[in-house]
């Protein structure tokens, strides 16, 4: 009977629904569609070291602004990475440098969530395109306007899933979720559905509700049982989407734009969790 039920309701819907039961792969294809050059400086712009030169030279360089890292230039193009963090003495930037090696490479072509997501543990790589380097991203690139696509999409699909999960479990009891909410709520949510009844929309009160009365209901109703520290990583998640949807500076400095690398990792536990019922009992 259900099963009918659910079929019947289908039917009649005109839209598709905004996900499918495979939400995670839908993700990981359209993430692929951002490739991380996108967010790169290209090799001829960047500002390079040379190997013979003196590592105190190569610090105190002030065309290299606040970037800790610089490539490492010889007449045959790029062939090592420059920390600029250390204290060196007497020693050439050859003598330090870290060589070109696979930890430090990526693909031009590659997603650029899979930059986005380890930009906190890799924060410089240099891009290949060829049999070339092409450019070079870094920390520092991490808010840049190409950056938000990807990442809000992977904040709306993690908030779409939230919801579905409430729907799911009260159905057309709004009081079933409503009374996990503060008075605050209540009553903004309360006045947004008389106003927009009122002009004939066809909605409910769970797609009028903000993250916060959703995150709050949530937990209550225990989606997040078992995951530490729920209440303050999704308190951060939803500052984070703020920040995004609002085109607010969210990686304005060191700090910040490491953090964001770990709310995308936090995204897709939590996305992986909701999908296809796979969120019972959740352990991160």
């Amino acid at each position: 009977m259900e099963q009918d039920a659910s079929v019947e309701m289908l039917a009649t819907r005109w839209a598709a629904p905004p996900v499918d039961s495979n939400a995670l792969e839908t993700l990981h294809a359209a993430e692929a569609h951002f490739p991380v050059s996108l967010i790169s400086t290209e090799s001829s712009k960047l500002q390079c070291c040379k190997v013979d030169e003196t590592a105190a030279q190569a610090v105190a360089r002030p065309l290299a602004g606040d970037f800790d890292h610089l490539p490492v230039k010889t007449e045959d193009g790029i062939i090592g990475l420059f920390s600029r963090k250390r204290k060196y003495i007497r020693q050439t930037v050859g003598d330090v440098m870290t060589p070109l090696n696979e930890k430090i490479l990526m693909s031009a072509d590659a997603g650029m969530i899979h930059f986005l997501e380890e930009a906190d543990r890799r924060p410089f790589v240099f891009l290949v395109k060829g049999d070339c380097i092409s450019g070079a991203v870094t920390l520092s690139d991490i808010q840049k306007v190409a950056a938000r696509p990807p990442i809000f999409l992977r904040l709306t699909l993690f908030e779409i899933l939230l919801t579905n999960w409430i729907r799911e479990r009260v159905g057309e009891d709004e009081k079933a979720w409503l009374k996990h909410v503060s008075k605050k709520a209540n009553k903004d949510i309360n006045e947004q559905y008389t106003k927009r009844k009122k002009a004939g929309d066809d909605v409910d009160k769970l797609s009028l509700a903000t993250l916060k009365p959703k995150i709050d209901a949530a937990l209550r109703m225990g989606a997040f049982r078992n995951v530490s520290n729920s209440q303050n990583s999704l308190n951060q998640l939803r500052v984070f989407r703020n920040q995004v949807a609002h085109a607010d500076e969210f990686g304005a400095d060191q700090v910040a734009a490491s953090a964001v690398p770990k709310h995308l990792r936090l995204l897709r536990e939590f996305i992986a969790r909701f999908d296809g019922g796979k969120y019972e009992h959740p352990v991160i």
